[in-house]
């Protein structure tokens, strides 16, 4: 045991002691949410300029006179709030009607950003029983489907068209929205008790807390397998291809060689936990947001992650023994890798409904079970205890017999030399030994 443990120590030195562990750990979370961050403080960043937008009336200039009152509207609150948003300026076309020639000209003028988009407002827009096809409204830009300037509009002409179809009606616009004011559901979750048999309320779930702390701690799951794994692989190639494990053998057994770096590499992934848990803390301290982090489940969560560390680290160290490429590594891998990210592609619906079919299955499937069962936990449903016993059972023998099937690949493959062997080869020293 004395040689595991000097061995672990080493690979976790190894692991951790380099520039290359802290700019993964750095990277890796601007890799998973840089989009979010960027498109954040991009929206922070003041925008100069304004976006003219031409308006083809072809009511007359009624919705014209409205969209002018809705711009003013957005502008001073666009101000008011910082004037970080381009100021919207509109164009009325001096025609109720384009022909092919006036589209033409107008897309022009938006290919050179003189306007930012031309929009066509029907005549039938204010008849109610005009067909669909006659009451459309037609936006062009380059960016149409994307263009926030779209949204704005379409929501200063649907409030527009509104309040002239009840004035019509007689109608009273404020009665009509307080009687079809909508109705707020409240998400709570449910009443619990403490240890001292205390009755604990019911607290507020929001709709992106509900959704995001399962999904970060799914994520956090991920990055720390994805960060502890990589070395595991590239360490043993390196001993194998520079002679160095035929020294190491000479004094350790290859089990002991591999449960060594094991040992290690869950060492360094419990570090990178504990780096992330600090930041996050930290982070969710200054937000006020520390009550939305559910602090039983961190035994659970640090349980499934020391499991999962152990299941694939042992995949990818019979992976790296066996071959001497990368290249050959990475074809091998690449069914490993859509294993591990399997419950990446269905979170959402195992949120949504944490006792349903894909969860369930989901949680008795050894690859995916870490990631599912630290979901389903987060979600704060009530997962049924045989089902976290037996996951937690299953898993357990499906490592154990997952390190002992990677020991056998791992003895023979660090000695192989040569052309590196095909799948099947493998499979057979996995199974044979």
């Amino acid at each position: 045991m004395r040689k595991v443990l000097t061995i672990a120590r080493r690979e976790y030195a190894a692991m951790v002691g380099t520039k290359a562990f802290l700019i993964s750990i750095t990277l890796m979370p601007l890799l998973m949410f840089g989009g979010i961050i960027v498109a954040q403080w991009m929206e922070r960043v003041p925008q100069a300029g304004e976006k003219r937008i031409a308006i083809v009336d072809g009511t007359g200039g009624q919705l014209y006179a409205d969209l002018e009152q809705a711009v003013a509207q957005r502008n001073a609150m666009a101000a008011q709030s910082g004037g970080a948003a381009a100021k919207y300026v509109l164009e009325q076309f001096p025609s109720p009607q384009l022909a092919d020639a006036d589209r033409m000209t107008l897309s022009e003028r938006v290919r050179t950003e003189a306007l930012r988009a031309f929009v066509e407002i029907p005549a039938a827009l204010l008849q109610p029983d005009a067909e669909a096809s006659q009451r459309q409204v037609r936006y062009y830009a380059p960016n149409a489907m994307l263009a926030e300037e779209r949204r704005w509009l379409e929501q200063a002409l649907t409030e527009a068209v509104t309040a002239r179809r009840l004035a019509a009606l007689n109608l009273d616009p404020g009665v009509v929205r307080r009687a079809t004011a909508p109705v707020a559901v409240t998400p709570l979750g449910l009443f619990k008790q403490s240890a001292e048999g205390k009755v604990i309320g019911a607290e507020q779930r929001g709709g992106l807390a509900g959704i995001f702390v399962p999904a970060g701690f799914m994520m956090l799951m991920f990055m720390v397998i994805l960060l502890s794994a990589q070395p595991l692989l590239e360490g043993v190639m390196e001993e194998k291809n520079n002679r160095i494990a035929e020294v190491l053998l000479g004094s350790v057994s290859s089990f002991q060689l591999m449960l060594g770096k094991l040992l290690g590499n869950i060492a360094g992934s419990l570090s990178a936990i504990a780096i992330y848990a600090v930041g996050l803390y930290a982070a969710a301290s200054y937000k006020g947001w520390l009550d939305l982090i559910p602090t039983d489940l961190v035994p659970w969560f640090l349980v499934f992650q020391i499991i999962g560390v152990l299941l694939f680290g042992a995949i990818f160290l019979a992976v790296g023994a066996a071959v001497t490429q990368a290249k050959e590594a990475q074809s091998l891998l690449l069914p490993i890798w859509l294993l591990i990210a399997l419950p990446l592609f269905g979170w959402l619906q195992i949120v949504r409904e944490p006792n349903g079919p894909l969860a369930v299955w989901g949680s008795f499937f050894p690859p995916s079970a870490p990631l599912v069962m630290t979901l389903r936990l987060a979600s704060d449903a009530v997962v049924p205890p045989w089902q976290l016993l037996a996951s937690l059972a299953l898993l357990i023998v499906a490592t154990a017999v997952g390190v002992f099937l990677a020991g056998r690949v791992f003895r023979i493959g660090i000695l192989w030399q040569g052309k590196s062997p095909k799948f099947t080869e493998i499979m057979r020293w996995a199974l044979r030994g």
